[in-house]
């Protein structure tokens, strides 16, 4: 069996794998577009691990602006929450 990746974004030329891997019971949906294969681990917390791949590919958000916000410890405020 092949290891899935934690984060997967969905994409228009995956969409019949995603699908089939969803119905599988091997990967769970957290956010428009973005699917996981930790079936276990709240989606606040897979996202915070996995913000910067998230917002590297913008085409998960189009026309979108991306604006720092950033505390002392240098980690995200409010994203995706």
């Amino acid at each position: 069996m092949t290891r899935l990746q934690e984060i997967i974004i969905g994409k228009a030329d995956r969409s019949k794998e995603i699908k089939k891997l969803e119905s599988q019971g091997l990967i769970r949906k957290i956010a428009p577009r973005v699917y996981t294969s930790d079936l276990t681990e709240s989606r606040e917390k897979i996202i915070r691990r996995n913000w910067y791949r998230l917002i590297s590919d913008l085409s998960l958000i189009p026309y979108s602006v991306i604006e720092a916000r950033w505390n002392v410890f240098r980690q995200p405020k409010g994203m995706f929450t």
